[in-house]
C-alpha cells in the first residue's frame, strides 16, 4: 500500500473514533448522569401502574393532534428548554420522550440531561408504544 493510502486509512479511524467519542460525550449530563433507553412494553406497563413520570411528546403541536400516547403532554423540541423547569421541577424527576421518528426524542433526551435532570427516557418513536395512539380530546 502507499503512503496516501495508509494516511486515508488513519483519517478514516479517526473520524470513526471521533465520532464515537462524540456521541458518547453528548450522553452525559454536568452530573454524569446518562439517558436512558425504553422500550414500548416498559413504558405501557408504567402508564398502567399508574407509575409517577412525565411523558412528553416532542413532536409539534399539529402532529400531537393526530395521534399521541394517552397521558403523553405536548412539548415541541424547540420549546422545550424555556418550559423545563417550569415544568420538571424536580431534576430526578422522571422524565420519557418521544417523538415520531426518533430523532428529536435523542435531541430531547440529551437537552434534559445537559440541563441536570438525572431519570430522562427516550422511546424514540412513538410507533414504538404496543397501544397505539389516541387524538386529542
Amino acid at each position: 500500500m502507499t503512503t496516501n493510502t495508509y494516511s486515508l486509512i488513519a483519517v478514516i479511524a479517526l473520524a470513526i473514533i471521533f465520532s464515537l467519542l462524540k456521541e458518547k460525550m453528548g450522553k452525559k449530563g454536568p452530573n454524569g448522569a446518562e439517558y436512558h433507553t425504553l422500550d414500548g412494553a416498559s413504558l405501557k406497563e408504567w402508564i398502567d401502574d399508574k407509575e409517577d413520570f412525565f411523558l412528553v411528546d416532542v413532536r409539534s403541536e399539529d402532529e400531537y393532534k393526530v395521534g399521541h400516547i394517552k397521558t403523553a403532554k405536548n412539548i415541541p423540541l424547540q420549546n422545550l428548554k424555556i418550559v423545563a423547569e417550569s415544568t420538571f421541577k424536580n431534576k430526578d424527576d422522571f422524565i420519557v420522550v418521544y417523538c415520531l421518528s426518533g430523532k428529536r426524542a435523542l435531541s430531547a433526551a440529551k437537552t434534559l440531561i445537559k440541563m441536570g435532570y438525572t431519570e430522562v427516557y427516550d422511546l424514540g418513536s412513538v410507533n414504538k408504544y404496543p397501544d397505539g395512539t389516541t387524538k386529542k380530546k
